[in-house]
This record gives C-alpha cells, sequence and structure tokens, in this order.
C-alpha cells in the first residue's frame, strides 16, 4: 500500500512525509489508494528510509522476470543509455584510487629499507617469514608482525634516532591506515577511481561546463545508466505504472548514498 501512496506522491511533487500525511487525510484520490488507512509521517520515513531502498530494486527484478514470463520482453537485445548528473557533495573531501595505490606503495618500500637496515645490525635475530619482500601485498597484520620482529631484533641495539622514530610511527599508523585503504578500495570497487566523502557514490568525472564554448571540468557526478528492450511493448496503463515506478526509483536514488543500475523494462 505505501509502495502505491509514494509513487502517486512522487509523481506530484510531494516529497515531504508530513504533506504525503496530510494527503491521506484529505485527498480522496490517495485515501483510494491507502484503502482509507493513514499512516504518520514516521511510518512512510521509516518505510522509505529502511525498508523500501533495499526492497525495491529486488521489486524491478521480480516485474521484469514477470514481464519475460508473461512474453512482453526478450531481453535478447537490450540498449542501454546514461547521463551524468553533479552531485550534491563536497569536492574538497575526496579520495583517489591511485593516490591509495601510490601510498601503500610507499608504505611497502620504507617496510623494505626498515628490514634491510634491520638485517645489516642483527641479521642472525630476523625471522625471514616476515621479510616485506616476499610479500604479494601487504595488509594490516603483515604490518604489524614484520615491525614487531624489527623492534625485537634490533632492542637494546645502538641505533640511529630516526629509524626508531620511524619504527615507532609506523607500528601506530600503519596498520590503521592500511584497514583504511582496505575500506576505502572496498567502496571504489573496481570501475571507479575516485569517490566523494560526503557521498560515496558520486565519482570525479569530466562534465560540460560552459556548452557554447565547449568547456569541460571535473566534477563530482553520478552516472545514471537506463537499459531498455526492443520488445517493450505494454498497454497504456501497464506503461504508465511502469514509468511511475521508475521516476520513484530516481527520487529515492537521490537520497540514497548507492550508486545503482537500474533497468527501464
Amino acid at each position: 500500500m505505501l509502495l502505491k501512496v509514494l509513487v502517486f506522491a512522487y509523481i506530484n511533487n510531494r516529497y515531504s512525509s508530513r504533506k504525503i500525511e496530510e494527503a491521506l487525510h484529505q485527498n480522496i484520490n490517495f485515501m483510494w489508494l491507502s484503502g482509507m488507512s493513514k499512516p504518520d509521517h514516521n511510518t512512510i520515513n521509516r518505510f522509505r528510509g529502511k525498508r523500501l531502498q533495499k526492497s525495491l530494486q529486488p521489486i524491478f527484478t521480480q516485474v521484469v522476470l514477470l514481464l519475460c514470463e508473461e512474453g512482453v520482453l526478450s531481453l535478447k537485445e537490450l540498449y542501454t543509455d546514461g547521463t551524468k548528473i553533479e552531485a550534491n557533495a563536497n569536492r574538497y573531501t575526496f579520495v583517489w584510487g591511485n593516490s591509495i595505490k601510490t601510498n601503500k606503495a610507499k608504505m611497502q618500500q620504507q617496510l623494505n629499507e626498515l628490514w634491510k637496515y634491520a638485517q645489516t645490525i642483527a641479521a642472525a635475530e630476523l625471522n625471514d617469514d616476515h621479510d616485506p619482500s616476499g610479500f604479494d601485498k601487504i595488509d594490516s597484520e603483515k604490518i604489524e608482525q614484520t615491525i614487531a620482529t624489527i623492534n625485537a631484533a634490533l632492542k637494546d641495539k645502538p641505533i640511529d634516532k630516526k629509524i626508531r622514530q620511524k619504527l615507532s610511527y609506523a607500528k601506530r599508523n600503519w596498520p590503521t591506515a592500511l584497514e583504511r585503504y582496505a575500506e576505502q578500495e572496498r567502496i571504489i570497487g573496481d570501475n571507479r577511481s575516485s569517490y566523494s566523502k560526503t557521498d560515496e557514490a558520486a565519482t570525479f568525472m569530466r562534465m560540460k561546463e560552459d556548452h557554447i564554448w565547449d568547456k569541460y571540468a571535473m566534477k563530482l557526478t553520478r552516472n545514471r545508466i537506463c537499459t531498455t528492450d526492443t520488445t517493450y511493448n505494454l498497454p497504456g496503463k501497464e506503461i504508465l505504472m511502469s514509468i511511475l515506478t521508475w521516476i520513484m526509483w530516481i527520487r529515492l536514488q537521490q537520497r540514497s548514498v548507492r550508486n545503482n543500475f537500474f533497468m527501464l523494462f
């Protein structure tokens, strides 16, 4: 019931939960759609904020599969198009994927240098299992073990003060930094190069800044993709409901931090 109410409210430019609640008491169209139920604004917000964002994409999938079973869609030939929309995100709080790779490479290089330094002073006390030059990739656990091994080998040894400070800094900061980098790489994924900390779905892309002079600028954007089927041929009522659901999906995505792929069937 609430899904129908929200779709109808969104196409009538009603986005406030309080205005939707008011319409459920005063507007006969909303009364009919809700079956005379009158949920309050808190219920409406909880529904669209917690339940619907996770459920709307499966609903789309179910509708597409149903249309395939009915022979309305074939899914043999699909046409995809997209558009870039400037995101409402802070452009100065961003994360670059290349910066993460560079920082991790520098960290591993410095770890190798610390290990080689320790070998010149206490080679017999070092365990080759923790030699960072043999790591395929570094993680927080390997960093902690390697630094602990170096510290144990250099304990009570006369070493450079700067080396002692670097080991202390590495022990205190590097494991946490690697965990942060791992989370940032998870957010970026395999197909993006950056994201904004205030809107994780936003990515830096070139957008036309001046339509007359054809100037482009790097801006935080959301990339929206729509796919249609060549056999899309529904009766008028079903077309209307499909378009309404699609509009609602876009509205919800503007509130969400995810960057999803959606299908207009």
